[in-house]
């Protein structure tokens, strides 16, 4: 899933677990609660810059490193650090934000699913996909063609685009695009 799909994804469930609550919450709180979820649920994504210098390259080759294996991509941390927010907060404010800690992380790796997410971590950090996907079916036992060999830095990330795109998630991350265009519109 590319950062457009959990950006959107952030703000849906953002808007959706505000407007559920039943909190007296200032327009400027829900607006700032709603910021955060869309940010928190790209966070994960910000070990790539880990992977760029792992590999000293702003392309990723997945037989090198892969940022899902990073802890930053482990939900059991963001389940535990939601909860823990929603049940230590005193105010309103902070608790609609453990929510979305948790809520709006683990939107991320259920769109990550696809390419596999560590569910079992700590225990191992084996990614696991929810489904039999696309990458599996495409790329199984094809190593070198996990890296996306192109030349050239706009070629090589339009091709990752490309390859998003035409997938199951990719088909699920415009839907959430155009759910979050027209809440905006609203």
């Amino acid at each position: 899933m590319l950062p457009p799909g959990h950006i959107a994804a952030g703000y849906v469930v953002s808007k959706a677990v505000l407007s559920y609550l039943n909190y007296s919450l200032t327009s400027e709180q829900t607006t700032t609660l709603t910021l955060l979820g869309i940010f928190i649920a790209f966070v994960p994504d910000l070990d790539f810059f880990y992977a760029f210098f792992k590999t000293k390259s702003l392309r990723i080759d997945n037989q090198k490193v892969s940022h899902r294996t990073f802890i930053t991509h482990a939900p059991i941390l963001w389940l535990i650090a939601g909860l823990l927010t929603f049940f230590f907060a005193a105010s309103p404010f902070y608790k609609a934000l453990g929510l979305l800690i948790w809520l709006c992380s683990w939107t991320h790796f259920i769109l990550d699913s696809e390419w596999g997410v560590m569910w079992a971590w700590p225990f191992n950090k084996k990614l696991y996909p929810l489904s039999d996907s696309y990458y599996q079916r495409k790329y199984a036992g094809d190593k070198k063609d996990q890296s996306v060999n192109v030349a050239g830095f706009w070629k090589y990330w339009w091709s990752v685009a490309k390859r998003e795109y035409f997938t199951r998630n990719g088909y699920l991350e415009i839907i959430l695009i155009v759910i979050a265009l027209i809440l905006i519109a609203k």
